[in-house]
């Protein structure tokens, strides 16, 4: 039981749930690591106990439950429909009922692969102008949510989708949000019986009035006697059927001078019998609250620091910090407030340090022999060494920053080194095409190498004025004056 809005006003919470204590499940009906119960198949069931008595409630409230859950058939505030079969194809239609079941109207008929402003807006043509948000998908589940105070039960028909899995289908569920106290679900029973007695009442519906008739229904109840035992029944069958419950919050009157220790105490499971565990208040994070040595688990009774928000400290047999968890971790309240595991800190770099040596074993154990194996393959290809050696005496020679200004010509370096180089030492130079007159060279040959004119022949040399360059034809005229030769001085 939390604490509620007053120190007179409580509330009975189921849930959220894990199979253990408490639970007994039947049929295909199972939990899972977010707390919910779920009824895949109808005639799955879940029975769920308090599994110690309650003290200090005098009454129920006569106000709805509040559920954390989905449910065909069911009056709430938001609903979600959804086909996640695969539909390839189709349409569906939403009907809407008010808390009454009065039927208020069906939308027309809307693509499978409809946007949500798409289905937002069919809806608002029957339900008016800004009633609703809608978010998700068809495969997802559309979901569909009222102003608040509205409830309404929807249904959805998916008879004309076509393809997948679930062609002609469509499932439609209230989903329960724990906010509204008008909400309407059905399928959800209840028993009590005195705390300790061996016979349980006959299982009623789960509504304010009947939550608020049974305490006065058992014979010699008393709020600071042996306490009240109470447990709920969930059914999947027929169109009642819940298909998730995740939290059942039932409020109460209360007396908080009839609490007993049972009442007010919280389970800590200490993981190594020399670690120390330490709770502190939020208000005073370094004072100790209550504190204990050893593994196994441990009751520690609220008292007096009712309705204090703490939180834990776990530490080794030399004071050093294991775990913290965050302030506002758990307000302490009245019932057991179930068991805080404190498995985690040193236990998580344990295991991680064991799967990094494992990976490392791994590595020892497989990398180098697969590396063997692959060089002892007649597909390997043994790396050229002197080509790789041959490319490395050309990179040593690069400069060590090539970056730098002193290392990059200028372009008037450049153009001073190519005119003042002489053709005796392009001829002499191996880089580039063959010595040709069919080239800058040869153009500057003509103009400073030895030439001759023999009849229609132009001849040129090399640089040595002897050995012949290359030839042209040229036209001659006897009427003009002859050039015979040009001297190479």
């Amino acid at each position: 039981m939390g604490l509620g809005t007053t120190p007179t006003t409580g509330h009975v919470t189921f849930g959220p749930f894990g199979n253990g204590t408490g639970m007994l499940l039947s049929g295909a009906s199972y939990t899972n690591q977010i707390g919910s119960v779920f009824f895949p198949a109808n005639n799955d069931e879940v029975v769920i106990t308090i599994p110690f008595s309650m003290h200090g409630i005098t009454s129920f409230q006569n106000v709805t439950p509040r559920f954390l859950g989905e449910c065909p058939e069911g009056y709430a505030r938001a609903a979600r429909i959804i086909n996640d079969g695969g539909v390839t194809g189709g349409t569906f239609t939403i009907t809407f009922y008010d808390a009454s079941n009065t039927l208020i109207g069906t939308t027309a008929a809307i693509a499978w692969n409809a946007s949500t402003s798409t289905v937002d807006t069919a809806i608002e043509l029957i339900t008016g102008s800004g009633s609703v948000t809608v978010s998700g998908s068809l495969s997802a589940g559309y979901v569909i949510t009222f102003l608040t105070g509205v409830i309404r039960r929807v249904v959805g028909d998916g008879a004309s989708l076509t393809g997948g899995t679930k062609a002609g289908t469509m499932d439609s569920y209230a989903r329960y949000t724990v906010t509204e106290d008008n909400e309407v679900f059905p399928g959800i029973q209840f028993a009590v019986k005195n705390g300790g007695a061996a016979t349980w009442s006959s299982y009623s519906d789960l509504n304010g009035t009947n939550l608020a008739a049974s305490i006065s229904a058992l014979s010699g109840y008393s709020a600071g006697g042996a306490g009240l035992d109470m447990r709920i029944k969930v059914v999947g069958t027929g169109a009642a059927e819940f298909r998730r419950l995740q939290q059942c919050s039932l409020r109460t009157n209360i007396d908080p001078s009839l609490y007993t220790v049972a009442d007010s105490s919280i389970t800590f499971a200490g993981p190594d019998p020399t670690d120390v565990i330490r709770i502190r208040t939020v208000a005073d994070p370094n004072t100790n609250l209550y504190s204990f040595t050893g593994g196994g688990t441990k009751d520690i009774n609220v008292g007096a620091n009712f309705g204090t928000e703490v939180f834990f400290i776990r530490e080794n047999a030399t004071g050093t910090i294991l775990m913290r968890s965050s302030p506002y971790t758990q307000i302490l309240g009245y019932g057991n407030l179930g068991t805080v595991n404190l498995f985690y800190g040193e236990e998580v770099q344990l295991a991680q340090s064991s799967q990094v040596a494992e990976i490392k074993a791994k590595v020892d154990a497989y990398l180098d022999v697969a590396i063997s194996s692959r060089l002892a393959t007649s597909a390997y290809v043994t790396p050229d060494n002197a080509s790789i050696t041959a490319i490395k005496a050309k990179t040593d020679t690069l400069p060590a920053n090539p970056a730098s200004v002193s290392d990059i010509p200028t372009a008037v370096q450049v153009a001073d080194t190519v005119l003042r180089r002489s053709t005796a030492n392009v001829e002499a130079s191996g880089t580039g095409d063959a010595i040709s007159l069919k080239s800058l060279y040869g153009m500057v040959a003509q103009g400073v190498h030895n030439t001759q004119v023999s009849g229609p022949t132009l001849t040129v040399t090399r640089s040595d004025d002897t050995t012949v360059l290359g030839t042209r034809t040229v036209t001659t005229d006897p009427s003009a004056e002859p050039i015979v030769g040009i001297d190479s001085d």
